[in-house]
């Protein structure tokens, strides 16, 4: 083979490698790029459900009427969608817990509720990458 041919061959294949390179690197690097504001969106959208939980908790143990309930189910639902595994999963325990005692006219002794309430409250903290508490639980306000 001609040494003309070998040489202009090896340098297409080289310019070739050389502009590919780049944008291989580009394409993981815009990649990674989506997956960090994905990822970011999400977490600030959890942030704000997991206090929208908490209020709509506390709004129902201040006086539970029907759209307090209605409320509660509602959040319940968006945390199973949007929430991380384990608050999802406690959140969903713990609304079932309050629905078939409710359907039972046996209501849930106070260490239940505080119980549920902790570990609902920490799995937040935690999967927001805050310090846990040891002992959480929301104090109901009804004056009348």
């Amino acid at each position: 083979m001609n040494d003309t041919l070998m040489t202009a061959i090896i340098a297409a294949g080289s310019a070739l490698l050389g502009g590919a390179i780049p944008s291989i690197i580009n394409y993981f690097s815009i990649s990674k790029q989506k997956n960090i504001e994905l990822n970011s969106k999400l977490k600030e959208q959890q942030k704000d459900l997991y206090l929208k939980y908490l209020l709509v908790l506390q709004k129902g143990i201040n006086e539970m009427t029907n759209e307090n309930f209605l409320e509660l189910q509602n959040i319940n639902l968006e945390i199973a969608l949007y929430g991380d595994d384990k608050t999802s999963k406690l959140a969903n325990q713990y609304y079932t817990t309050l629905v078939n005692q409710s359907n039972n006219n046996i209501p849930m002794d106070p260490e239940s509720h505080k119980e549920f309430q902790s570990k609902i409250f920490n799995a937040m903290r935690k999967h927001l990458k805050l310090d846990t508490y040891e002992e959480f639980y929301i104090i109901g306000y009804n004056p009348n």
